[in-house]
């Protein structure tokens, strides 16, 4: 199943694109531990010498013209980078896109867009909440991404409404909350919230549990009946 080698024949290795992005700052760390302790870990490839793991320490040995020893896993796949990862949790969440999108996966083509044209107003991890009904990290990891472009864009809406009259409105916790709260409630009104801000202040706790009390006390604020509930 294994077979262990090494070689100065750079060239005979490969990378994969759907490997995670290359962090010259972690490159430059391992070369100064590989030159004064060596190469702790071999590199590991697959049956054609696509590295699976260990695309940073074959920089740093390359960059320094030392020998590349390497493990031969005849059983890996390019999925396996998925799972190398998934236990060394060296991926962030847009390596785990563009892995996706290599693969051709449409939901994560849209998503992908919307990152590219909301990051600089939200944090992705906002944007990965608002664009599907149901978000987990295990979902986004294992291509289950399921993008709901209506749903993104009228909670992108509320938001933006909101934050003309709280700046907090913006944050995870906050935007978690709403989503929360306008899938439970499907008559919910962003006009009713927005004219109830004026009299009721809003607050963004630490949890979201106290997020959404809050935003359900606003927007219930007088009302008699059709209150609106958090579960």
């Amino acid at each position: 199943m294994y077979t262990l080698g090494n070689t100065k024949n750079y060239s005979k290795f490969r990378f994969l694109f759907s490997n995670r992005e290359l962090d010259y700052a972690h490159v430059k760390n391992l070369e100064k531990s590989i030159l004064s302790k060596g190469l702790i870990n071999p590199i590991i490839v697959d049956n054609n010498f696509n590295i699976i793991d260990g695309q940073h320490r074959f920089i740093a040995l390359e960059k320094n013209k030392l020998p590349i020893h390497y493990l031969i896993n005849k059983e890996a796949t390019d999925s396996s980078i998925l799972d190398v990862n998934n236990v060394k949790k060296g991926w962030t969440a847009l390596n785990y896109i563009n892995y996706h999108l290599d693969k051709g996966n449409i939901n994560y083509f849209h998503l992908n867009e919307r990152i590219e044209s909301l990051v600089s107003e939200l944090a992705v991890a906002s944007i990965l909440e608002i664009y599907t009904k149901t978000h987990s990290n295990k979902y986004l990891r294992e291509g289950k991404y399921d993008f709901d472009k209506d749903l993104g864009d009228m909670l992108l809406k509320y938001i933006r409404i909101i934050g003309e009259k709280f700046d907090r409105a913006f944050e995870y916790r906050f935007v978690k909350s709403l989503k929360m709260i306008v899938l439970r409630n499907s008559n919910f009104d962003i006009n009713r919230l927005i004219n109830k801000v004026e009299h009721k202040r809003l607050y963004c706790y630490n949890n979201y549990a106290e997020t959404a009390e809050s935003i359900v006390d606003v927007y219930n604020y007088k009302l008699k009946s059709k209150k609106f509930r958090i579960s």
